[in-house]
């Protein structure tokens, strides 16, 4: 089964809603009908089994089950093969991807909404977009930390104040990370974005993004580092959760039952699942991705997959 290599394009679209309906465009094309639907909820069609009733139709899973139903209805009745199910059951995984990759994103899209909700912004550092300052001296030990650090953290201060990033004892920092930060410190760098993790008096597991500037003062001789850091924890998780379900599509797409090859726009080979290595064993040593459409052909002919009419 070889789909249009447009599907690799469509794939790449950062915007789910928009990927969902072009792949029912090109779904509609493929199939040569106009009534390819997407039902959230109960099937328009009952199973692929109806197919001499001119309509095919596979689930759709979701994180917690079936989330849907996409169906094709036929022109005519018996107008489906099943060539016609597979490529219906591809369309169905990768939309099933996109729709949990839209619920994800609408997730974390509200919880960045809250967060900017509840945030307050210090004029002093107009170029923060953060939940807290700080300021360490020359010697990286910090020296001032903004009240709602405290307040909305729940965090003491004396474990702080007066000592350096790494002697807080942070968590999710190994050494090598270490390594780098504090080469950029001593370079006296700006930084953006050094992620750490604590264990919160509330006895949450969060993550910081911390950025910092170094200070200098009239003369040049340096002062130390003034910054703001931010908890995007819900980031974190929204991202967790992204690639879970990427990864799951990926794992969708490995389980089906059918061989599939995926084709960019210049007919180079991007993937091809488990399944077409079972199919045709004999060809394991051609589908590697980067090779043409034209020389996979080539090479399925001369090792005898295609017979002679």
């Amino acid at each position: 089964m070889r789909l249009d290599s447009r599907i690799v394009e469509i794939a790449a679209d950062p915007d789910p809603s928009r990927r969902i309906e072009r792949l029912l465009a090109v779904a509609r094309e493929l199939l040569q009908t106009d009534d390819v639907s997407l039902t959230l909820g109960e099937p328009d069609c009952a199973t692929s089994a109806t197919r001499g009733h001119g309509c095919i139709s596979v689930s759709i899973p979701g994180v917690e089950g079936t989330v849907g139903t996409l169906s094709a209805g036929a022109p005519r009745p018996a107008s489906f093969g099943d060539d016609d199910e597979q490529v219906l059951t591809v369309f169905g995984t990768l939309i099933g991807g996109a729709l949990r990759e839209r619920a994800l994103l609408d997730q974390a899209q509200a919880a960045q909404q809250a967060h900017r909700t509840s945030e307050q912004r210090l004029r002093d550092f107009a170029e923060a977009s953060s939940d807290w300052f700080w300021e360490q001296d020359e010697a990286l030990r910090f020296i001032w930390l903004s009240e709602s650090m405290f307040t909305r953290l729940g965090l003491d201060a004396q474990a702080l104040y007066g000592k350096t990033a790494r002697e807080s004892q942070p968590l999710g920092v190994d050494e090598a990370a270490w390594a780098r930060h504090e080469a950029v410190l001593a370079a006296r760098q700006p930084f953006r974005d050094f992620r750490f993790s604590r264990i919160y008096p509330d006895g949450q597991h969060r993550t910081v993004s911390i950025s910092g500037r170094p200070v200098f003062d009239d003369e040049g001789t340096f002062r130390g580092y003034r910054g703001a850091g931010a908890d995007i924890t819900p980031q974190v998780e929204a991202e967790a959760q992204a690639e879970r379900a990427h990864r799951s599509l990926v794992d969708a797409i490995e389980s089906l039952d059918a061989g599939l090859l995926l084709y960019d726009a210049n007919d180079h080979l991007m993937l091809a699942n488990r399944r077409i290595g079972e199919l045709a064993p004999a060809l394991s040593d051609v589908l590697r991705p980067g090779i043409r459409f034209e020389e996979v052909v080539r090479a399925a002919a001369e090792r005898g997959y295609y017979r002679q009419a």
